[in-house]
């Protein structure tokens, strides 16, 4: 019976041993995600930032006449405007459902831009609500509601 313990053994622990290796890996690949979105959301939002601005500083310059100044941005905005047009085809890929629907309805409300007090304070909800999506996906036990992500955020809306 002894001489049967060693394999018996063996029997037991090789498939222990897989399950094992099999939830790590399974672990990895998730945690990996994870940091690749939150890598992708941050690039996102900082090309967002740029974005908005450069759209208020060609719309004051259209008002201001400055043909000078409203090249340079254009080329600017054209080229964040690129940038964010590949993100977006990536977090369509690799973002939540509801980071998805976010991000369509900025861009959605990105055609309508004007500087109107409403529509500086509804970039700014939406802008939060997609923020807010971002941080379900990656930080599942964020406790952080719209008002607290809108007051993080650097936009204020003043009337």
């Amino acid at each position: 019976m002894l001489d049967w313990l060693p394999l018996i053994l063996a029997l037991i622990s090789a498939p222990i041993a897989v399950g094992i290796y099999s939830l790590q890996k399974w672990m990895d690949r998730r945690n990996d995600l994870v940091n690749t979105k939150r890598r992708e959301y941050q690039d996102f939002l900082v090309n967002v930032c740029k974005h908005l601005a450069q759209i208020v500083i060609l719309i004051d310059a259209a008002k201001n006449k400055d043909r000078d100044s409203t090249g340079a941005i254009e080329s600017q905005f054209r080229d964040t405007r690129d940038s964010l047009a590949a993100q977006q085809m990536k977090l369509a890929c690799i973002g939540s459902d509801e980071v998805i629907r976010q991000m369509s309805h900025f861009f959605e409300n990105l055609k309508d831009v004007h500087l109107s007090v409403e529509n500086k304070k509804l970039q700014l909800q939406i802008v939060s609500r997609m923020v807010l999506a971002m941080r379900r996906d990656c930080f599942k036990d964020t406790r952080l509601n719209i008002e607290e992500i809108e007051k993080a955020l650097p936009f204020r809306v003043e009337a």
